[in-house]
Formats: C-alpha cells, structure tokens, sequence
C-alpha cells in the first residue's frame, strides 16, 4: 500500500515540478502573447490548433494512444522481441496517419476556413497548418514510446526544453512580426517537439526486428481496434474544443475565444500535472492490471486521493487569486475572464476525480462503454455551453464546464462500477468531500464579499487545506513530506 502511494506521489511529483517549471517558463511567453497580439492573437492561435486537432484526431485513428497501452503491455511481458514488433509497428503507422492529416487540411483548407472563421482570409493559413499535423504524426509515435515504457523523467525533460523553446521562439518571431508570426510560431513549436522528442526516444534500446504479414496484421488490429475506441472519443472531446470555439467566436468574436482560451488554461494549470501524471503512469500501470479489478479498484482509489490533496491547494489558491495571477501571466484585458476561471476550477476539482476513474474504460479496452462515455459527455457539453452563452455570455461558457464535470464524473462513476465493481474507499471519498466543501467556500468567498476581505478570506482556506493535505500526505505515504521537499529545494 506504502510503496503504491509512493509510487504515484514520485510519478506525481516528478510531472508536477515539470509543471512548475514550465509554467514559470512559460509567464514570460503568455505575457509576449498578451502584449504582443492580446486576445485577438491568443483567440486566433486557439482557433488555428483546435481546427488541425480536429482532422489530425480523425486522421490518427487513436493509435497513439492504443499504443501507448501495446507498448505498456508489452514491455511487462519481458518479451523484448513483441516489444521491439509494437514499437516499430506504432512508429510508421503514426507517421503515416500524420501525413494522411497534413493533406487532409492541405485539400481542404478552404472549406475549413469558412467552417472556423466565417470567411476564406485563413486559406492560407490552414494550408500552412497541415505541417502541423505531419510534424505531430512524427512526434506523436516517439512520445508514445517513451510513455509506454513509463519514460516520466524524459517526458518530462521534453516539455521542459519544448516550454524553453516555444518561449524564445515567442519572443523572436511575435517581436518580428506580431501577428503575421502567429503561424510560423505553431509550425516551429511542432517541429521542435520532432528534435526533443527523438533524442530522448533514441535512448528507449529495442532490438532489430523483421515483422512478417501475419504479426503485422495483428498489431494493427490490436492498435487500430483499440485506438478506433480511442479516436472516437479523441474526436468528441476535439470536436466539443472545436464548436466550442466556433460557437464563442460566432455570439463573442475572437476575442472572446482569446479570453476563454487563457481562462481554461488558467483553471487547468493546477491540475494539469496530475492529469499528465495520470497518463504517463496511471495508465500504463492499470493496463498492467487489466485483469484484476481489486487492483484496479485500489490503484484508481489511491490516484484519486492523491490527485486531490497535491492539486486541491493549488486549485483553491487559484481561484482566490484568480486577477492577480491573469495581471501577472496575461495583462488587463483579460480579466473579463476571471469569473469564467473560477466556475471552470470548480469543473477542475471534478475532472481529477473523474479522470481516474474512465481510465479504466482504455485500461480494460472496452470500447463501446469508452465510445458511449464521451459521445454523451461531449454533446451534453456543448448543448451546456450554447445554453450558458446565450443566456450569460462568456461566464455561461464557465458555468458550462463546471455542469458538464459533473455529469462526466457521475457517468465515469456509473461505468466503472460497472465494469470493475469501483468504489470509492473511505479514505478517498472524506477527501472528496473535504476538497469540494472548501472548494464551495472558497467560490463563495470570492463571489459574494466583495474586495480584499473575501481574496484573503479564501486565501486563508487554501492555506489551510494545503496544511492539511500535506498532513495527510505525510500520514499515507510516511513520509515527512515537508522535510523532503526542503531536502530537495537545499540541493
């Protein structure tokens, strides 16, 4: 039990100072964004990424993420020949989905411009896009390689050098040609992900192989079945991110996609290094268990529990400090977007509970129960948020995404009890509770005393909670984790 808590606290941990880092790393490029090309700039970059997701999330059929659970499966085998069979498998079938990709968006640019923009003055730049997409394809099968093999310390190493990158190249290319760079910054940052991505693959040792047609046939039916369920749910969540934004850009303009894109990426960045860790470790580990839902059940159990104590201080803190930190990270004209930001960190508070448990779905590849989940979640989302825009312009959207957490966390729950018998133990289920009461205090706090008084009211509680978790952390895990964390920092 001990060593499993450690486990996910080290995978945690790791995945969360990466955040940090980046984070810190990438200030310096949202303020270039914000300074530079403001909420226009930041709406078209959303508008540009979320189109070519779309079609690479089609075109890519899920394999990446199959893949992820091949190679995982694999690799616990001890069989290194499979292992070397799955790999080289993954890495050209990716590749050619990217390109497949690429010129999906080159011959249909047009089309793509009208359905996104309103208008044919983004050809051009849609066609550009399908680099994007090819680069991707390419990029996309050595991380999987490295997350399959549970690669955390390289993983994280690749975003730490990517964030690097993207922000001196931010700051050239927008200080060039403010907005006219906003395309060559996107096709930069893909192709750099190739380069940092290759040199840590490289390290990942797999023998020579030669695959006949009979074991190619079966990893592909192995990636592409799996990976179907995955592209299937891939495609709602880049389709709900699509319409979402069409629908913003439509009733707010692009500057009102600007404001929702920086807000989500502030509600997130709490939680962002637990998600990734959930991925990076979570997900290899349960696909390991696949067969034993006792396992399953504890290891789901314990994530949650420390998902919530090692996110939930950030999340609150957040909130509480929601203006400060869009004044620092963005400028003045975004903070039309903080009340957005606090319904959204509400959702955030159930989108880590809620991701443990729908792992199980991929873990188990049971593909109509993963396929059902996100249809349902994905049109519940976006009927939420064109309800919410209509009837309180861009704060719906916020009360939108904290509604549609919801629902996903009952259905997640719903399914996984189904197929694994999940429940949430004693410990997990006071820790939920304890997060989503001061996360309502917290809400609260901000919302209706006004000023100072309620900012430091809720800072107060995030302060408390953050004593608390760390309490708790020391109690599961026994281990002095302050102590550690100053060990660490005297380094």
């Amino acid at each position: 039990m001990k060593s499993s808590y450690r486990e996910i606290f080290k995978a945690s941990s790791i995945v969360g100072g990466t955040q940090v880092i980046v984070l810190l790393i990438g200030m310096l490029k949202s303020k270039v964004l914000a300074v530079l090309v403001g909420p226009t700039g930041t709406g078209l970059v959303n508008l540009y990424t979320t189109t070519t997701s779309l079609v690479g999330t089609i075109a890519g059929l899920g394999i990446r993420s199959s893949g992820v659970r091949q190679i995982a499966i694999a690799n616990t085998s001890g069989d290194r020949e499979r292992l070397a069979k799955t790999v080289m498998v993954l890495r050209w079938t990716v590749r050619a989905t990217g390109v497949a990709g690429g010129l999906a968006v080159l011959l249909f640019c047009r089309p793509l411009s009208f359905a996104t923009f309103g208008d044919d003055l983004h050809v051009a730049g849609m066609a550009l896009m399908s680099l994007v997409l090819v680069f991707d394809g390419i990029s996309g099968g050595q991380s999987a390689l490295l997350q399959g093999m549970r690669r955390i310390r390289d993983l994280a190493k690749c975003r730490i050098i990517g964030a690097v990158i993207g922000t001196i190249t931010s700051v050239i290319i927008l200080g060039l040609w403010r907005e006219n760079g906003i395309l060559p910054l996107i096709i930069v940052g893909s192709f750099s992900s190739i380069v940092i991505s290759w040199f840590y693959a490289r390290k990942v040792h797999v023998p020579k192989v030669t695959i006949n047609k009979k074991e190619l046939s079966a990893e592909l039916r192995g990636l592409v079945g799996l990976g179907f369920a995955s592209m299937v749910a891939g495609l709602m969540g880049t389709a709900t991110s699509y319409v979402s934004r069409v629908l913003i850009t439509r009733d707010l303009g692009i500057e009102g996609v600007g404001l929702y894109a920086a807000s989500l990426a502030l509600s997130t960045v709490s939680i962002g290094f637990i998600l990734q860790a959930m991925g990076m470790d979570l997900y290899p580990r349960l696909s390991a268990a696949a067969n034993d839902n006792k396992e399953m059940n504890r290891l789901v159990n314990e994530q949650t529990e420390m998902g919530l104590l090692l996110s939930g201080p950030a999340v609150l803190a957040t909130s509480a400090l929601a203006p400060y930190i869009i004044m620092i990270l963005y400028s003045a004209a975004y903070l039309d977007a903080v009340d957005v930001v606090r319904w959204q960190i509400l959702g955030s508070t159930l989108k880590v509970v809620a991701w443990p448990i729908g792992t199980i779905q991929l873990a188990k590849a049971r593909k109509g129960a993963f396929i059902a989940t996100e249809i349902v979640n994905g049109v519940a989302t976006i009927i939420l948020l064109y309800l919410g825009i209509k009837m309180f312009g861009l704060v719906g959207a916020g009360i939108a995404a904290f509604v549609s957490y919801g629902i996903f966390l009952l259905i997640s729950w719903a399914v996984g009890y189904r197929l694994s018998g999940f429940k949430w133990s004693l410990s997990s289920a006071l820790t939920l509770l304890a997060m989503g009461l001061s996360a309502a205090v917290v809400f609260l706090c901000v919302t209706l005393i006004e000023g100072l008084v309620g900012t430091l009211i809720a800072t107060g509680v995030s302060l408390l909670v953050g004593i608390g978790s760390l309490m708790r952390l020391r109690s599961v895990m026994q281990l002095d984790v302050l102590a550690m964390i100053k060990a660490k920092l005297k380094r």
